[in-house]
Formats: C-alpha cells, structure tokens, sequence
C-alpha cells in the first residue's frame, strides 16, 4: 500500500510539474525570446530598446516571431520541471525518514539542490537548442529552423560535448538557482501561511522566490546563453568575462536583468501557483 502511494506521489508530482510550467512557460514566451536576441548582442536588436525590438520583430515575423523557439522549450521546460517538482518531494521525504526538518531554509536549500542537478543534466542538450532556435534571426550566424536540424548541427559541429556545451557553468548554476528559489517558496508557504487568501499567497510567494534565484544568479545566467550560441570555436568563458569586465565592469554580467525580472518574476509566480492548484485537482 505504501509503496503504491508512493508510486503515486511520484507520478501526481511529475504531471503538475510538467503543465505548471508548461501554461508559464506559454505565456512568458515573448519576453523570453526578446530577452535572448538582445542578451546575446544579435545583429538586429543590439541597438533596439525592448519597445522597439517588439515593434521589430512584429513587423518582421508577425505573432508567430513572439512564440518562435516555443515548442523546443517546451520539450525542455515539461520534462525539465517535471523531475525538478518531483525530485524536490522526493528529497523532502528521504529528510522526513531520517526524522529531518523540511521547513529550515538549509534542508530545502538541499533538496532544491539535487532536484536542480537532477533536471539540468537530463534535459541540457534541449536547452542548447532552444536557445539556439530562439537567436535565428535574418542576419545571425546560425540559420537553423527546427529542433531536429539544431540537434544535427550541434552534434556535428561538436559530439556529446556539443550538446553538453557550457554544462559544467550550468549545472552549478542552476542547482543553486533551483534551490535557492524552491527553498525561499517552501520556507515563504510554510512559515507565512495565509490560508483566506492561500492562492493569491502561492502566487506572490512564487514571484518572490524567482525574483530572489535570478537576481543571486543572473551573471551565471548570461555566460550560460553565451556559451550555448557562439559559433567561435577558440572561444572560452574566461575570455569572455575579461572582455565584459574590461569594458563593462559589473554592470555588464547583469546586462538585460530588469527585462529578465519583469519576465521571471511573473512567470515563476504563475508555476508555483499552477502546480499547487493542481496538486489539490488531481487525483489519483
């Protein structure tokens, strides 16, 4: 019986992680392709304002240049929040039998952590893509149009480690940023319950959570997105944090941050909202 709870449990946690994410991601998709083309210097937006790249992009590409890169995100961002729900419940109960607090900050923080390393390295080739799909611009390097032609070019131009570009730098990165924002949400619920108003909470408490991942973790961010599109094979990750250094300082690893948090914020705000809605709708 407890097992086929359990088996329940996982399964519950897969399903309303994947269509959270699935309904923010769908929704946020316009800023984050906006946010992409003008965080990595493209050609055409380098110059734009974010008014004037969406003014842009509608006259070049119509509706559909908003939702350009969407399914391959899509195909990232399901499974990816799918074992990211699920590894953090999994977590949370190995603490609970070994008689562990899942309500201090340190033990979310570790169970955020390995539900980050968890997704990050099973779904990281579909990341390189989808944000290789989302630069393709008239005048970019890479002129690639569909999932399964990005796949090929990634991995003829370089293997396994091509589809695996920047991991390293990521996977740390995003086993931070998943912790830190899945243990600021948890801690924020439980240790502030507003039970009148708990759907209103989860969304303010989601966007809080976000908010604080991105901003501890944005210059991680922008070396990630570097690393996964430039076609410069010589190119290294200490060359490019010299040269943005040089002439930006700081201020240049948070290049794009405001646009990111007006993205972000809301967009983990509605996931964190849509998955405990949906644990309370599904049933098994």
């Amino acid at each position: 019986m407890k097992k086929e709870e359990t088996k329940k449990g996982i399964y519950k946690n897969l399903l309303t992680g994947a269509l959270s994410s699935g309904i923010a991601r769908t929704i946020m998709n316009p800023l984050e392709r906006i946010e992409i083309l003008r965080q990595t210097q493209n050609f055409d937006y380098k110059n734009l304002s974010f008014f004037q790249s969406v003014i842009k992009m509608y006259k070049t590409q119509g509706v559909k240049g908003f939702f350009k890169g969407n399914t391959a995100s899509l195909m990232r961002v399901l499974p990816y929040s799918a074992i990211e729900f699920c590894s953090v419940e999994f977590s949370k109960n190995i603490l609970r039998k070994f008689n562990l607090s899942t309500k201090n900050f340190l033990g979310l923080f570790l169970c955020g952590a390995f539900s980050g390393w968890a997704a990050v390295t099973a779904t990281f080739p579909l990341d390189v893509v989808r944000t290789r799909l989302a630069i393709h611009t008239e005048h970019s390097a890479i002129k690639e149009k569909t999932i399964t032609e990005s796949l090929r070019n990634v991995y003829k131009e370089g293997g396994i480690r091509g589809l695996y570009k920047g991991y390293g730098l990521t996977s740390l990165g995003n086993m931070l940023f998943i912790a830190s924002k899945q243990a600021m949400f948890e801690f924020l619920k439980n240790n502030f319950p507003m039970k009148k108003y708990k759907n209103s909470a989860n969304l303010i408490y989601g966007f809080a959570a976000g908010t604080f991942g991105t901003v501890l973790l944005y210059p991680n961010y922008v070396l990630k997105r570097v690393a996964q599109t430039t076609t410069d094979k010589s190119f290294t990750l200490g060359q490019y944090i010299s040269h943005i250094y040089k002439e930006k300082g700081l201020r240049g690893f948070y290049a794009g941050l405001s646009l990111n948090l007006i993205k972000s914020g809301p967009y983990f705000g509605i996931m964190f909202f849509c998955n405990e809605k949906l644990k309370e709708i599904v049933k098994f």
